[in-house]
């Protein structure tokens, strides 16, 4: 019904249209009649008349547009909900991360912009039609003129030259017409309803059938069903197909794979987990163990056999922690009722008591997008606490203990784990874990190995757990143990009850701008392109509104001229008139260009830091606005050469002082004129600034809602929470929707006001026509009112367009307020280094390896991490980087990177200060393996070669030597396209390895590398790095100290402070921290 409300306000708009011509064949008729009380009584009439019409286009315009704004909301409110929901219940196999944010982001946005002119696609053959057949009557068969030529693509100024041209053959050959003032003005006016419609018609075209192309995306991401998957059925069904009550997850010959048009990656997998039991899933990296994981949750395809799971919440850990730009608190509780006591207890089961103290706002402190503000480690811990604070009866931990040192490990171990005194043992609360950890494996019950995609079970006895003080092997031989009763669980938390702390409510951190004035921002974008470009592009509008309008004029002349003497000189009034018309054309084209110069010259800037909502936003809406949209606004507000209401700005200013030329006493007008008009753009510039830019930032909450959700869909399905996180989306879409509703209002209330100012004209000009006989004829009747009855249609075009215009420059003042605030890597550091500091040495710079920090003061936003960090790396020292997670490790290796900006102190590389070098060239001569490697998109060769300073010898001497030679050629070889999630956490190290064996730096950074990976893997990284970087400087953090004797210095830190820095073996010897931190991680 929102559609169909338009379509009554739509065809009165058309009506009162229509009325326009006849009105002007009337009133150019009425100024040709002596002046009688009939005549003034008939002129009485026409101001009624006057009046009544342009009143009624101003109010069905209105009514009309309101309409079908309530339609374009209600359909875009639609999609973004859909978009949504079914990203919800997609498989996180099924989806990419770019679909469902261009859908959200570019196909909706674009569907709302297409739909403005849906009704014109009906209404404008109907205009066109009556139009028409107006025109015959004036014109004969010359009045197909501007449909031919609007359909040929031909510029609209074409159609009136053409005509008359037409017209003044047919008069000269037959003689049986001639061009009065009456059906010269009443033609011109049916032209410009003809063309009009015709040009609206075919923008229109092509704008729906790209929105049809949008629809159609949607549709096919939201008509794809969810998952098939039978685990994830079956769970819904609440039929786990299970005949032991006893057991809570059962495999039956089941054959798995991630994709339904991929490979099985496990075979015949049997095994079954009781309920309250712990078991455990080792295996060497790429067995399987995530994707067995992944099974339990419904995420994967089970292509034969059978996986039964009973239907249950499921609190999820995944390898990488899932976390949202909330508080930590927000992380743990959400969307539970927040219990302090309860709270308290799990921060101190998981650790993580310590950490948030030290927090500039303790747990209200947000920690950023993906946990920015913390360290590896404290990501993992929190993510745990979250599944510990769920109360769910089953914990699915994918090897999270992988980040975190020997001393959390084996609290946290002794804390949830233990089978006597741990909180999941003793609550009988199922748990599976996967993990490298053979350490923490023992306290399972069961040890499901995974190899060669098939699985072995182990139980180990209750006299290798860790409690009793023996080390735990796992050969292969089954063994039987009894698990101790257990206390009945503990009722789980209602997933729906409401958050009572005021931190966790939905509400991602945006900040709303304040509005840049308009000035600055016209000049920033003009700017972009050179004010020279931008001076002569604003004189060719000029000109091109003197040589349009001027035409209007001369038609005058000439059907005066005509009057006079009907055999008189038309081939020059003609001639004229079509160079007035065509010299309108090629300067507007030219025009034209260099305004779309003029957006491919504007800056683009980002900031890599800011909220990953508000980036989606600038990238997408911003840029979407800036490039494509208001390039062309721009053009139709300063003119528009194909179509009839092409007059905008210009047109509007040379109109008025036609229309002053010929109805002079209308000049009286201007100064309350002017005033209304003063009036009227500052209340509306006051509002529409301010809601512009809500407008468009309000969209940011959306974009980084969904990315969240994309990032952690998995975890979110496996807490059962999609409908509090549905529920938060719709509240960002109704913040949202409710901005852009307003917004449209607000420009039509303007539009609304501008067409009630045009009505008020045309009223006075016929009081001045009916009162003022002796200083109009008919020719200047018929000029003053087509020119005003154009005029009104190039105000409410101008209108249309610099409303749009408004709104796209509120993505200008954001980049420029964003460019503005953010300080620049170039306004932080010089250009080039110091003068010591050569291009022939910058070439071979590090030649050596040596690195020195001198009093290192680093900070995240306002919180310390580094306080005062000095030390002296000599070229070629193995540098151990110890301490507990969030001491500020990773810190020191972003500061040495140029990632993380430095307060005070300097870091050096072979004497160069870092502070002058900016951070892509710091960056492009470290080699650098991550604790999460990156992927980028593209081949397999450009991940491990992005330089292509290898060659095909050398690549395959770096494949053969990390052991990725087989996998890479399973996979389609170099050239293939690497797809992440086919890749293990420890495949992806052993890539990021390979990357780094392929930039071969001087110095080798290793944050945590090894510890995702299994004893196997670990010792042959271990192997590539002693032998590939012999003579690198090598600083790695690390957890494991089995192998600490093979660095030559050891670096301890604690809470951002260096306590330690000296031999390994001089630090064991002694009464020292680290060898207390060495001997808990041995016990």
């Amino acid at each position: 019904m929102a559609f169909f409300s338009a379509v009554i306000p739509r065809l009165c708009l058309s009506a009162f249209t229509i009325m326009q011509p006849l009105l002007v064949d009337k009133i150019t008729t009425y100024a040709a009649l002596p002046e009688t009380p009939e005549t003034r009584d008939k002129g009485y009439g026409l101001i009624a008349a006057s009046g009544i019409v342009y009143l009624g286009i101003a109010v069905s315009t209105a009514i009309y547009s309101r309409q079908t704004y309530r339609f374009i909301i209600s359909i875009r409110g639609s999609l973004l909900a859909a978009v949504y929901s079914q990203t919800l219940k997609r498989r996180s196999g099924e989806m990419g991360t770019d679909t469902a944010i261009t859908l959200m982001g570019t196909d909706v946005e674009r569907i709302s912009t297409s739909l403005r002119d849906i009704h014109e696609i009906w209404a404008s053959p109907i205009d066109i039609g009556l139009a028409l057949w107006l025109l015959e009557r004036q014109l004969a068969v010359s009045c197909l003129m501007p449909v031919i030529l609007s359909l040929a693509s031909f510029p609209w100024l074409a159609a009136p030259a053409a005509s008359f041209t037409l017209f003044t053959i047919i008069s000269f050959t037959t003689k049986d017409y001639s061009l009065n003032s009456s059906q010269a003005f009443t033609a011109l006016s049916l032209m410009t309803l003809i063309t009009m419609p015709v040009w609206t018609f075919i923008q229109t075209l092509p704008a729906i059938v790209q929105c049809l192309g949008s629809f159609t995306r949607i549709q096919d991401y939201i008509g794809v069903h969810s998952s098939s998957n039978k685990v994830l059925v079956e769970s819904e069904r609440g039929d786990s197909s299970i005949t032991d009550e006893g057991t809570i997850i059962e495999c039956r010959d089941a054959f798995i794979r991630w994709e339904p048009s991929g490979c099985d990656m496990l075979y015949g997998i049997n095994l079954s987990v009781p309920r309250g039991s712990f078991a455990a899933i080792m295996g060497p990296i790429g067995s399987g163990k995530t994707l067995l994981l992944e099974t339990v949750l419904g995420e994967t395809v089970v292509s034969s056999g059978r996986v039964s799971v009973h239907p249950m919440p499921i609190a999820y850990c995944a390898q990488t922690p899932w976390l949202v730009d909330t508080s930590v608190r927000g992380n743990i509780v959400d969307p539970l009722n927040f219990e302090p006591e309860w709270y308290r207890h799990v921060l101190w089961m998981c650790c993580l008591a310590e950490d948030v103290e030290a927090l500039p706002e303790k747990d209200l402190t947000r920690i950023g997008g993906q946990g920015f503000m913390l360290s590896g480690g404290q990501k993992q811990r929190l993510a745990l606490a979250r599944a510990v604070y769920s109360g769910c009866e089953m914990v699915v931990l994918d090897d999270i203990f992988c980040g975190l040192d020997a001393a959390n490990i084996n609290k946290i171990c002794e804390r949830l784990l233990d089978r006597h005194k741990g909180y999941l043992r003793c609550r009988d609360i199922t748990v599976i874990l996967s993990t490298h950890n053979a350490k923490v494996a023992a306290f399972a019950d069961d040890v499901f190995i995974l190899k060669e995609g098939t699985v072995a079970t182990y139980k180990p006895s209750a006299s290798s757990t860790p409690s009793s003080g023996h080390q735990t092997s796992f050969p292969d031989d089954n063994e039987s143990k009894s698990r101790p009763a257990s206390p009945k669980q503990q009722a789980s938390p209602s997933v729906d009850a409401e958050v009572s702390s005021d931190d966790n409510a939905p509400d991602p951190k945006q900040t709303v701008s304040r509005p840049v004035k308009d000035r600055s921002v016209y000049f920033y974008y003009l700017n972009s392109a050179g004010l020279g470009l931008s001076i002569l592009y604003i004189v060719l509008v000029l000109v091109f509104a003197f040589s349009q309008n001027f035409s209007t004029l001369w038609l005058k002349w000439w059907s005066d001229a005509s009057t006079e003497s009907p055999d008189g000189a038309h081939w020059m009034y003609l001639g004229v008139f079509i160079a007035l018309g065509l010299g309108a054309v090629i300067i507007g084209a030219a025009s034209s260009w260099y305004i779309l110069s003029l957006s491919t010259c504007a800056p683009l800037f980002w900031l890599s830091e800011a909220n990953s909502g508000d980036i989606l936003n600038r990238f997408n809406q911003d840029l979407e606005l800036t490039d494509m949209t208001l390039p062309l606004a721009a053009i139709n507000t300063t003119k528009d050469v194909n179509t009839p209401s092409d007059e905008a700005l210009g047109a509007c200013l040379l109109k008025m002082i036609i229309l002053f030329v010929v109805a002079n006493y209308m000049s009286l007008t201007v100064p309350p004129l002017l005033i209304v008009c003063y009036f009227l753009q500052r209340y509306y510039l006051r509002t529409s600034r301010q809601v512009r830019l809500l407008s468009i930032e309000t969209k940011a909450p959306l974009y980084q809602h969904l990315s969240e959700t994309l990032s952690g869909v998995s975890t979110i399905r496996a807490f059962r929470r999609q409908q509090w996180f549905e529920r938060n989306n719709l509240l960002f879409v109704d913040d949202s929707q409710k901005c852009v509703y307003t917004l449209f209002m607000i420009q039509q209330w303007l539009t609304l006001a501008m067409d009630l100012l045009a009505c008020g004209l045309v009223v006075l000009l016929m009081i001045l026509i009916v009162f003022s006989r002796d200083s109009f004829d008919s020719g200047s009747s018929g000029t003053a009112i087509v020119t005003l009855m154009s005029f009104t249609q190039s105000l409410a075009r101008l209108l249309k367009f610099w409303s749009l215009t408004e709104s796209c420059l509120g993505a200008v003042s954001r980049i420029k307020t964003f460019a503005e605030t953010v300080p620049s890597e170039a306004q932080s550091k010089h250009s080039d280094a110091d003068s010591s500091f050569s291009m022939h040495e910058k070439v071979k710079w590090p030649s050596q390896g040596a690195i020195e920090f001198v009093n290192i003061v680093a900070a995240y936003r306002s919180h310390p991490v580094l306080k005062s960090v000095s030390m002296h790396i000599e070229p070629g020292d193995k540098v151990a980087i110890c301490g507990r997670s969030g001491s500020g490790k990773s810190s020191l290796v972003l500061c040495l990177g140029g990632l993380l900006p430095i307060q005070s102190g300097t870091v050096q590389i072979d004497g160069v200060d870092l502070s002058n070098v900016c951070s892509e060239d710091i960056l492009r001569r470290l080699s650098v393996v991550p604790q999460d490697p990156c992927f980028l998109p593209g081949t397999i060769r450009l991940n491990i070669d992005p330089d292509e300073a290898l060659s095909e010898a050398a690549l395959e001497g770096v494949l053969k030597a990390t052991h990725l030679s087989a996998i890479v050629q399973n996979m389609g070889g170099l050239d293939a396209e690497l797809e992440p999630g086919l890749w293990s956490a420890g495949q992806g190290q052993l890539m990021a390895l390979a990357r780094a064996m392929a930039r071969r730096s001087r110095i080798l950074i290793l944050d945590e590398a090894m510890g995702r990976v299994d004893a196997a893997t670990q010792s042959l990284m271990e192997r590539i790095v002693a032998s590939h970087f012999n003579d690198c400087t090598i600083l790695s953090i690390v957890h494991r100290y089995e192998n600490i004797s093979a660095f030559d210095k050891i670096a301890l830190f604690e809470d951002g402070v260096l306590v330690e820095f000296d031999r390994p073996e001089s630090l064991l010897s002694q009464e020292t921290r680290f060898r207390a931190l060495y001997t808990s991680s041995q016990n």
